[in-house]
């Protein structure tokens, strides 16, 4: 893949990694702060637009869940964009402060080791990286603002030679998590990490001003201060999802090994000798020989946790003997064996009988140990690669392959196992997969490509209708801007997007709400909107959106909430929206500051707003160029805007393959 280096002097660019979760509408982005704070911030913008942004009191995340394991749920956080100021100043003045309080343990197979120096676009191969390139909206970036060492991901720890090493030296293995982590940190315990928890209190309660004075000037009540900030002065849990937050989690896990260490050499056990531990996160690996050596460390561990009011997650301890390889990981060899398999046998596959190559695949992941969860992206990633392989293959290697009996196949294997673990992750790989089959459709015959085409369709149709059911909202969300690339020619009604909207509001309360009411999100508005566009079929539908979205901005304040402030934005600048349309919206979420608001007000905030991209990515070119591309006179009107979103869909997959997902 081809990189290139980054303006480290940028630090703006923490604003596009640090702050929003993986898991977000695939076309949802923070590239809205970040160009905010980059290059309009100085401009001649409205009042309005510098309230929303200018850093003040504490503000309130927007909160949503999506589906942990296709059981239970996980519940994340996205700031307000008021916080991004305070976030770029952290970063500038403490980004080497971070690297060097996570440089304590030897046992963190994740932590920050340096200012990242690269960012890749995903194609060609490796070039030589003499030119420092801008980051624009279109462009993938670096997962993150450091350089990580050791390891990016779990996986790649399992399958290096560390871990070969250690199950020459060691017999036993376990795994500690610890229960509810992110939920369960207290913000003053960065303190505790950094200076200790009583002289920490005496300075906070009882300490004479000029300690005190220290405190709030140092790194770890910065972070504790920004941390509150984010989170509406909320002191017990972080916001769960930020990579900020892993790092802060990181310095008090980091202070915990070190003292972990001592504590056991003091008991005569030493870290390479009678055992050996590596942590992941949360995730704690113990390597040792003798039972009782895992008997004091576990106790050690605890008692170290306990300080900090975390606990160890007694249900989920996983014990392991050499050979040193899980069910979860004999699972995948298998997988990846039958997948290749698959490509082999590419002669032998029919469209007829793609119900038995279904069954061939049951019979790998039915097991009691291994849940559906713990493969589904794998064995999608593997669907995915072998489709990229195939395509790439010399026509005259092929042969008699039927590529439409493949490429059905493939299709029906990919939904199956889609359906069965529907997660952001798996919404994020269908997507990739519809993208890379439709990509190639033009090879095909047309009436291959339209039982192709239909076989698309009625799947994702399926996927959203479960993803509703089950009440996975951002899950959903996905499935239906996947759906939008195909909207022109196969549109759902009107009536059962209208079906939809009423079976999503079920699924939300409006925790801010006196009555509790109940409500579309953020998320789901913009996406919907996205979908139907400027469509006159969906003429009442879009109705019922603005209506619901004026409800939200009046009861919620922009400048104080960052649902009420991502929706003004993105939906000031949609360019399926009229003025009159954008007017009464955004009149409405400005009342919050002023009472007196003028039609010249209101004007200037839309006409400024709409030309930028925020945080939806509606298209990603100007508005204006897009409506060119709506109003093409071609034989297909569509056909350029079509691939548009093609690209632009293909470009946001690339990004979130390249974050790294919690």
């Amino acid at each position: 893949m081809s990189k290139a280096k980054i303006n480290q002097r940028t630090k703006e660019r923490c604003l596009l990694t640090e702050i929003t979760p993986y898991e977000t509408p695939t076309l949802f982005s923070n590239w809205g702060s970040y160009n905010y704070i980059l290059r309009l911030s100085e401009t001649q913008q409205p009042t309005y637009l510098k309230k929303l942004f200018s850093c003040g009191s504490a503000s309130v995340p927007f909160k949503y869940r999506i589906s942990k394991d296709g059981v239970s749920t996980r519940t994340l956080s996205l700031v307000h964009p008021n916080s991004s100021y305070d976030i770029v100043a952290f970063y500038t003045k403490y980004d080497i402060a971070i690297i060097r309080a996570c440089r304590r343990s030897p046992l963190s197979l994740r932590a920050p080791h340096h200012i990242a120096k690269f960012y890749t676009d995903g194609k060609g191969v490796e070039v030589e990286d003499k030119q420092v390139e801008d980051i624009t909206e279109q462009t993938a970036h670096a997962s993150s603002y450091f350089a990580y060492s050791r390891f990016s991901h779990l996986h790649k720890f399992f399958e290096s030679d560390d871990f070969t090493e250690l199950e020459k030296r060691y017999s036993q293995m376990r795994h500690l998590d610890i229960s509810k982590f992110f939920p369960s940190l207290y913000t003053h315990s960065i303190s505790w990490a950094a200076r200790g928890k009583i002289r920490t209190k005496n300075q906070r309660f009882g300490g004479d001003k000029k300690n005190a004075k220290i405190s709030s000037a140092s790194f770890d009540a910065a972070f504790d201060e920004l941390l509150q900030k984010l989170n509406y002065r909320e002191t017990h849990g972080i916001p769960i999802g930020p990579e900020l937050c892993r790092i802060f989690s990181e310095v008090i896990l980091q202070k915990i090994d070190s003292t972990l260490i001592e504590r056991l050499r003091e008991k005569g056990l030493e870290m390479g000798k009678e055992l050996w531990c590596y942590r992941y996160i949360d995730d704690f690996y113990i390597f040792f020989n003798e039972q009782g050596v895992f008997a004091q460390f576990f106790k050690c561990l605890s008692q170290e946790l306990e300080k900090y009011k975390l606990y160890l997650n007694d249900g989920k301890e996983h014990a392991a003997s050499r050979p040193f390889i899980s069910p979860l990981s004999i699972r995948k060899l298998e997988i990846s064996a039958y997948i290749n398999d698959l490509c082999n046998r590419r002669h032998e596959l029919r469209s007829k009988r793609s119900s038995g190559e279904i069954n061939r695949l049951r019979s790998l992941i039915k097991d009691e140990e291994v849940p559906f969860s713990g493969v589904s992206a794998f064995l999608l990633s593997s669907l995915l690669k072998q489709l990229r392989k195939l395509y790439k293959m010399p026509q005259s290697t092929m042969g008699d392959v039927r590529l439409f009996d493949i490429l059905y196949v493939y299709l029906d294997l990919a939904f199956h196992a889609f359906h069965m673990d529907i997660r952001v992750v798996t919404s994020f790989r269908i997507t990739a997969i519809v993208l890379e089959v439709t990509r190639n459709l033009n090879r095909l015959p047309l009436a291959e490509q339209a039982k192709l085409m239909d076989k698309i369709i009625f799947e994702l149709r399926g996927g959203v209708e479960s993803a509703i059911f089950q009440g996975f909202s951002v899950e959903c969300m996905n499935l239906f801007i996947a759906n939008a690339l195909f909207c022109d020619r196969h549109p759902l009604t009107a009536a059962v997007i209208n079906d939809y909207i009423v079976r999503l509001r079920r699924q939300h309360d409006d925790e801010y709400s006196a009555k509790s009411a109940k409500r579309l999100s953020y998320f789901e508005i913009v996406s919907l909107m996205y979908y139907i566009g400027d469509n006159p079929r969906y003429r009442e539908v879009k109705t019922a959106l603005l209506a619901e979205s004026k409800q939200i901005f009046c009861a919620l304040d922009p400048c104080e909430y960052a649902e009420a402030a991502y929706l003004l934005l993105d939906l000031s600048a949609c360019p399926f929206l009229g003025d009159a349309e954008k007017d009464v919206i955004i009149d409405a979420g400005m009342r919050h500051q002023s009472k007196i608001i003028t039609t010249s007000d209101v004007g200037h905030f839309r006409n400024f707003v709409s030309d930028f991209s925020w945080y939806f990515n509606w298209t990603p070119t100007h508005p204006a160029q897009m409506r060119t591309f709506l109003d093409s006179e071609s034989e297909e009107p569509n056909a350029n805007y079509d691939l548009v979103r093609h690209e632009m869909l293909e470009a946001h997959l690339l990004k979130k393959q390249f974050m790294l997902s919690y």
